[in-house]
């Protein structure tokens, strides 16, 4: 996964961004990447800047717009949320900037689930097969639909 992070320093300058991915309050990960600052824009728009840095000596017209891809790795560790955090260090000061995202759920295995048919009548024969890697620990309940019709008192949501 990439994540695009916007923002504005001095003409040819060089800066560090350190970022962090964070979940559930644990730090999972944290790394940094070096950007060059040239000459020219990568950026039209100036109100998609996150994070600037700089004297407040700089005049604006010599402030460069940046886009600086991160390119992060999630795993099972990051559901249901995975917070951002960028960094910037800048003389005597830290520029920050943070956004969330939402994690789809994945297991730490992976883990396959196949049946013979999709469809049955009542009493009909399903064959299941799960594959799973070893020592992958898998829980599994199948009922049929016709389980339901009269009113299940025990049913789990």
């Amino acid at each position: 996964e990439t994540i695009k992070l916007h923002f504005a320093g001095p003409k040819n300058s060089e800066q560090t961004i350190n970022w962090y991915l964070l979940s559930g309050g644990h730090k999972l990960s944290e790394s940094s990447e070096p950007v060059t600052i040239g000459s020219e824009s990568d950026l039209l728009n100036p109100n998609l800047v996150q994070l600037s840095y700089g004297d407040a000596e700089v005049n604006e017209a010599d402030k460069i717009l940046k886009e600086v891809e991160l390119t992060i790795n999630t795993n099972h560790t990051a559901y249901p949320e995975l917070t951002v955090i960028a960094m910037v260090n800048s003389q005597n000061s830290s520029l920050t900037d943070s956004h969330k995202f939402k994690v789809g759920y994945c297991t730490e295995h992976q883990v396959g689930l196949q049946l013979s048919t999709l469809k049955s009548q009542p009493r009909g024969k399903v064959d299941m097969t799960v594959e799973s890697e070893e020592g992958s620990l898998c829980g599994l309940s199948l009922v049929d639909k016709s389980v339901d019709l009269l009113g299940n008192e025990n049913k789990v949501t």
